[in-house]
């Protein structure tokens, strides 16, 4: 296979007792045939040969990338699609890149790639290239972003407080960035109960409008930037304080 500067040289005609050598262009990639004979002295002319010659400057085309799993510190990457009609793909043809060469595979045989030790609930770039076996290189695809997953949250019983009216609910973000955004159930459906919603506030909650004597349960969820998220907590159930009574004068 032939790459780069497209010549092919023969020897071995013996003119005079001197060896000739010659370079012939080669214009297009493919398997090419190339005739040849030689002339002695006298005149006399050979039976012509055949030589073929496979000429490869293309990289390889196709190439794909997308992702199949993550975990809050890994992100799995993989690719399909590559091929190559001239020289087939190299024996480890890939190449994938991480946050703008922060990080790479290297040229690897697999068609997919861990790329590991990351943070919860972060963003990431990635792209990836192919080669061929006459080591002609693809451009790199076009960059594509995904997050790690979040963290699970949680709400300790000791963190949740209530007064007649109100609970502050207070729960740990687990190594979680401040961007991620988290969700508490109030799941007893009970007067004044109310979830929060998604929210990126700080811990705690505060649960306001309750009515005294009654119990009151919450549970957290979180998700991360491609809005995949954990599941919930354990649940934590507190009362609201009964409300002293109001003696009036009569």
């Amino acid at each position: 296979t032939v790459s780069g500067t497209p010549t092919y040289a023969f020897s071995g005609a013996i003119p005079n007792g001197g060896t000739v050598d010659g370079n012939v262009a080669l214009e297009v990639d493919g398997n090419v045939a190339l005739d040849f004979n030689s002339t002695d002295n006298a005149g006399n002319v050979e039976a012509t040969k055949r030589a073929f010659v496979l000429i490869d400057r293309t990289p390889p085309a196709g190439t794909n990338l997308n992702f199949s799993s993550s975990t809050n510190n890994l992100i799995v990457v993989n690719v399909s699609g590559a091929s190559d009609s001239l020289s087939g793909l190299n024996a480890a043809p890939y190449w994938f890149d991480a946050d703008s060469s922060a990080r790479n595979s290297g040229w690897i045989s697999g068609n997919s790639w861990n790329d590991n030790s990351l943070t919860p609930n972060s963003l990431h770039s990635y792209r990836v290239k192919a080669r061929d076996a006459a080591s002609n290189e693809s451009a790199f695809t076009i960059a594509q972003s995904k997050y790690t997953l979040a963290n699970n949250p949680s709400i300790s019983a000791s963190t949740v407080t209530c007064t007649s009216t109100n609970c502050s609910v207070s729960f740990d973000l687990n190594s979680n960035p401040v961007v991620t955004e988290y969700f508490i159930d109030e799941n007893t459906g009970n007067l004044g109960g109310n979830d929060s919603g998604w929210i990126t506030a700080a811990s705690p909650y505060i649960d306001s409008g309750l009515s005294s004597g009654l119990q009151y349960c919450y549970k957290i969820k979180a998700r991360n930037g491609d809005s995949v998220e954990t599941a919930f907590s354990t649940q934590v159930c507190a009362f609201a304080q009964v409300s002293a009574p109001v003696i009036s004068a009569v």
